[in-house]
C-alpha cells in the first residue's frame, strides 16, 4: 500500500505544481493588466491636473507661455484637439508670435 500511496502523493504534487505554475502566470498577467490600467488612469488624471494648474498659473500671469504650452500638451494628450489648438494659439499670442490659424 505504501508504494501506491507514494505514487499517488507524487502525482498529486506534480499536478499541484502544474496548477500553481498556471495560476501564477494567470495572476501575473491579470496584475500586469490592472497595473497598466492604473497607469493609464494616472496619466489621464495627471493631464487633467496639468490643465487645472496651467489655468491657475494663467490667472496670475495670462502671458505665461510655459503655462499655455503645458495646457496645450495636456489637452493634446487627452485627445482634445480643439482645446489644444486654442491653448497653443493663446500661447503664441502671449509671446507675440500670432500666426494665422489653419482651419
Amino acid at each position: 500500500m505504501s508504494v501506491e500511496l507514494e505514487a499517488l502523493k507524487a502525482r498529486f504534487e506534480e499536478v499541484h505544481a502544474d496548477a500553481y505554475k498556471h495560476s501564477t502566470h494567470v495572476l501575473r498577467d491579470k496584475l500586469a493588466a490592472a497595473l497598466a490600467c492604473a497607469d493609464a488612469h494616472a496619466a489621464l488624471e495627471l493631464n487633467r491636473g496639468t490643465v487645472k494648474y496651467a489655468d491657475a498659473a494663467l490667472t496670475v500671469d495670462a502671458k505665461c507661455v510655459a503655462a499655455h504650452l503645458r495646457k496645450a500638451q495636456a489637452y493634446d494628450a487627452l485627445n482634445k484637439k480643439k482645446d489644444a489648438r486654442r491653448a497653443a494659439e493663446a500661447g503664441l499670442a502671449a509671446c507675440g508670435k500670432v500666426r494665422a490659424a489653419n482651419p
